[in-house]
This record gives C-alpha cells, sequence and structure tokens, in this order.
C-alpha cells in the first residue's frame, strides 16, 4: 500500500519541500514503518506521526493509518494534497 502512496505522490509532484504527517489509529507500528519508507523517499521533507483522534478513528476504522502532504512555500501559503487512507 505505501508503493500505492508513492506513485500518488509522485503523480503529484511531491518532494522535500512538503511537510508529511502519519496519522494513525492505534497502529504505531505500521505508522513508523511507512515513516521510515517516507524518510528514505523524502530524506529532508518535515515527517511527523500523530494519533488519530476518535471522529477520524470512526470513519477509517481501527488500525488505520492517513497520510497527508502539505507543500511548505515560501509566502506561508499551503497546497493540500488529500489523504491517503490505510487499512
Amino acid at each position: 500500500m505505501v508503493l500505492s502512496i508513492f506513485e500518488e505522490f509522485d503523480n503529484r509532484n511531491v518532494d522535500d519541500s512538503y511537510h508529511i504527517s502519519i496519522s494513525h489509529a492505534f497502529n504505531e507500528e505500521t505508522a513508523s514503518k511507512v515513516k521510515k519508507a517516507l524518510v528514505e523517499k523524502y530524506p529532508n521533507a518535515t515527517i511527523e506521526i500523530f494519533d488519530l483522534s476518535p471522529v477520524f478513528i470512526t470513519q477509517g476504522g481501527p488500525k488505520c493509518c492517513a497520510i497527508q502532504a502539505i507543500k511548505i512555500v515560501n509566502n506561508n501559503e499551503q497546497d493540500l494534497s488529500p489523504a491517503h487512507l490505510i487499512r
């Protein structure tokens, strides 16, 4: 599943200038593995792991992970890419 996320990020030209967040529902092991793979691909990007709130866990389900990339630009505007869920 991480490969499909990499493909989507490639299609959207995600690079080291993005802030990438991984949010998970009681699935820190998978979130850590995803972070490791993302750090290898984007070594200079800011990549963080967060816990999902109960509202998002209800939508995504137990053990889900959401990955989001936000482009950081010089004038403090942000270009949001859609989050991708992994189950």
